[in-house]
């Protein structure tokens, strides 16, 4: 088993030897630097190559001495707990079930050197009957919530149609209204005014502590992901 931090070449390559089929940006070494810089977590990749093929993992290591009621029990201050980025995570790869059991224990003694309590993995709605065959039986999965995948290579009307009726009724209300939709460069003006209104519509909805990202978390992401990878939109 290997764990990469910070060798974002080798990480790539790893992604690269997957294929297409494993190609998204949650998995990125990219993502996982948003989370470094954002939230001081440290990210890294599990990898394990077998002959029956290739597995990997990527993950932030999270401190768990920051929260009250741990903090008396986290001597020194290094316990932990593992979690893909926001989003989705989960293990990569289509090896054989002993390969992947070779993976768990690999893991799992890592886990217990470095303070590891508890992990936590979102599986990818468009990878995750992979990911389920790939797990199998050994760990009990959990509906969260549905993903809603709307493909943008439709035409215009194809995509209006497959709206919900009160969707397409907001839209004809806006373009009533004289609202236009601008792509405006991400720099740090318009950033910060999209992250003031993120943190005010996120208080207005009463929305859980987790939603609420830290000051330069938007900026991190531009930062890290590219505008090749970003784009910002303004509704006036």
């Amino acid at each position: 088993m290997t764990y990469f931090h910070r060798a974002e070449r080798t990480w790539r390559a790893r992604l690269d030897e997957l294929g297409a089929a494993f190609s998204d940006i949650h998995f990125l070494p990219e993502y996982g630097r948003i989370y470094e810089q954002s939230y001081g977590y440290s990210a890294h990749l599990a990898c394990l190559r077998s002959r029956a093929g290739l597995i990997v993992q990527p993950f932030v290591r999270r401190p768990l001495a920051s929260l009250p009621f741990l903090s008396r029990h986290c001597a020194g201050g290094d316990s932990a707990d593992i979690a893909n980025a926001y989003g989705f995570g989960g293990p990569l790869g289509r090896p054989d079930a002993a390969t992947y059991r070779a993976f768990e224990r690999e893991l799992e003694a890592w886990c217990e050197e470095a303070s590891v309590a508890s992990e936590f993995a979102s599986l990818h709605p468009l990878m995750a009957d992979a990911q389920r065959g790939l797990i199998g039986d050994g760990l009990p999965l959990e509906f969260v919530k549905d993903v809603v995948v709307v493909d943008l290579g439709l035409s215009e009307s194809e995509l209006l149609s497959g709206l919900r009726k009160g969707h397409r009724s907001s839209l004809k209300r806006a373009q009533r209204s004289g609202v236009t939709v601008h792509n405006v460069p991400p720099n740090a003006e318009n950033v910060a005014a999209f992250a003031a209104i993120y943190s005010e519509t996120m208080t207005r909805l009463g929305a859980a502590s987790r939603w609420f990202f830290p000051e330069d978390f938007f900026s991190a992401t531009i930062e890290h992901l590219g505008a090749d990878r970003t784009t910002l939109f303004f509704a006036h």
